[in-house]
């Protein structure tokens, strides 16, 4: 499931919730902890890209470092 469909379930989830005939206690409950996986889980998919980002910008790198150095080879 990708995180697209995670998050779609998630709001109708909360929509759903939101609309039951549930305790108002229990509902704040359940919306908390839904919204602190919510939050978690975007913390851990910004780690990802920055890491992500970071093996890029290195690979970009040391493409360039290549590309001088085959230059500098053949003059």
């Amino acid at each position: 499931m990708g995180n697209y469909d995670i998050r779609m379930f998630r709001n109708s989830l909360s929509s759903y919730i939101k609309k039951s005939p549930i305790e108002p206690e229990v509902k704040l409950l359940v919306l908390r902890d839904l919204t602190a996986q919510t939050e978690k889980d975007a913390d851990e998919m910004v780690v990802r890209e920055a890491s992500e980002l970071k093996k890029a910008e290195q690979l970009k790198k040391n493409a360039v470092d290549k590309a001088t150095e085959k230059k500098e080879s053949e003059a």
